[in-house]
């Protein structure tokens, strides 16, 4: 007799439960991720928050 793994789970993206093979990885049940496919790729991720100060103006005595 064979024997499959299968993972109930809820999507992330619109909360439903899904079924999956206890071999894949994914979050998003399949509806979300048609979904998803259609935003554009994300970007580099940037540093937030206040802007360190350049070296050069640090000697200087400040950027003012």
């Amino acid at each position: 007799m064979k024997h499959v793994k299968m993972d109930l789970k809820v999507c992330e993206g619109c909360g439903g439960l899904w079924i999956r093979n206890g071999r894949e990885a994914g979050v998003y049940c399949r509806y979300c991720v048609v979904i998803l496919a259609e935003f554009p790729a994300p970007r580099a991720k940037r540093a937030t928050g206040r802007r360190r100060r350049s070296p050069q103006a640090q000697e200087k005595g400040g950027a003012r």
